[in-house]
């Protein structure tokens, strides 16, 4: 069995204590950060199954850090961590895109519960394999979903999030060939019938990019088949 990984995301030393101390001795792999900035860094390099968010933070607060999540992907549970039993609260936390709900002070049990009970609705992980959660830079095209930022040829780009994440799903897949399927699942979080819906949004991305910078989108139409980016190979160009 694998080892889940879980990433907590509190100002709260001592609470981040109490949740990291709880989910290793139920063999979870638990990685902690004190603020929603450091939470998203750590997206990309923890990578994890399970984020427990805190809602009142400085800075950057636990809704602000959901939103964000949620623009990158929408199949990574996210748990919501607050002191705040109110009902409005729980119906804002849940509509924001968050899995689950869970009031401070919390009984150890419930809490692995929730946590156990939000990954068990996780679609598999092959799923959204090739989803990019973080950021890509060819030399030509580039993309930093935790900033929100974008470019080509060096010049910004002002896309939708949905534009983001679907930019970022293709750079991601470089030189792989792509389905509507497989663009809607990773880019949408859904499963589906994406003929006619991806190749719209491919169509309005494409229209963007040349519009603001001059660069056509070397993205590959497979005609019966999906879409492939072929981009600047990234070793050729030293990005990481």
């Amino acid at each position: 069995m694998d080892t889940h990984r879980a990433l907590v995301v509190d100002d709260d030393p001592a609470n981040r204590l109490l949740v990291r101390r709880l989910l290793e001795r139920a063999q979870f792999e638990v990685f902690e950060v004190p603020s929603g900035e450091a939470g998203l860094r750590a997206l990309t390099t923890v990578q994890p199954d399970v984020v427990l968010l805190d809602v009142t933070m400085p800075g950057l607060d636990g809704w602000a850090v959901l939103e964000r999540i949620r623009q990158l992907t929408a199949d990574l549970p996210v748990i919501m961590l607050t002191a705040r039993d109110l009902e409005l609260e729980k119906v804002r936390g849940l509509r924001g895109g968050a899995d689950d709900y869970v009031t401070k002070p919390f009984g150890a049990q419930e809490l692995l519960a929730r946590v156990e009970g939000v990954l068990r609705r996780r679609p598999p992980r092959e799923a959204s394999a090739g989803e990019l959660l973080g950021s890509y830079d060819d030399g030509l095209m580039s993309v930093d979903l935790i900033n929100a930022r974008a470019s080509a040829d060096g010049i910004e780009l002002k896309l939708t999030p949905l534009q983001l994440r679907l930019l970022g799903v293709l750079l991601g897949n470089a030189g792989r060939l792509l389905s509507p399927d497989q663009i809607l699942e990773l880019a949408w979080g859904m499963p589906g019938e994406g003929l006619e819906r991806v190749k719209v949004h491919v169509g309005q991305l494409r229209a963007r990019v040349r519009a603001q910078s001059g660069v056509e989108l070397p993205l590959e139409t497979v005609r019966g088949f999906g879409y492939r980016y072929n981009g600047p190979r990234r070793d050729d160009t030293g990005s990481c």
